[in-house]
């Protein structure tokens, strides 16, 4: 099933992790935990929530547009610059974001996932069906947030730094 994983160890993140190494090694751990929880805050709160809340269109809205997310269409025929967005029905999918963090010898790593037992039809949003096409949108949304979840991670090392 798919979802997203948040490391301050990655690419994307190599400002935070060059500021990690200015800081004490007893206090690393913690604050870059931490840091990556305000990071994944933004992720999920201002970004990834919001596109799985679409409240746009309702269903007969969208049967009546020809059903924009068939696959005979071959593409997403709506929201053509967020193809990912889901139309928000009962909340299922919006009520079953989960986070959880991971501890390695190289860092801490965040994976924000969907609950299938609190959702069990996301499978067919993610995988499409033969009527429908997938939509992935925690890669799409991670792909959009990716500044804004690196400044947030940023600030908060910042912050504890002019702690010291």
């Amino acid at each position: 099933m798919s979802g997203v994983t948040l490391k301050i160890n990655s690419s994307d993140m190599a400002i935070a992790k060059r500021l990690l190494r200015k800081l004490p090694k007893k206090m690393k751990g913690r604050i870059s935990k931490d840091a990556l929880t305000k990071g994944t805050s933004v992720y999920v709160e201002k970004f990834l929530k919001p596109a799985l809340d679409k409240r746009d269109h309702t269903l007969s809205h969208l049967a009546a547009l020809g059903h924009p997310y068939a696959r005979k269409h071959g593409s997403i025929q709506i929201h053509s610059k967020n193809p990912w967005v889901v139309h928000r029905r009962t909340g299922a999918l919006y009520n079953s974001i989960r986070s959880e963090i991971k501890t390695s010898f190289t860092g801490h790593s965040v994976r924000v996932y969907p609950d299938l037992g609190a959702a069990p039809h996301i499978r067919y949003v993610f995988s499409g069906t033969r009527n429908m096409l997938p939509r992935d949108p925690f890669t799409g949304v991670k792909k959009k947030a990716k500044a804004d979840i690196e400044f947030a991670v940023i600030n908060h090392i910042m912050d504890e730094m002019d702690k010291l």
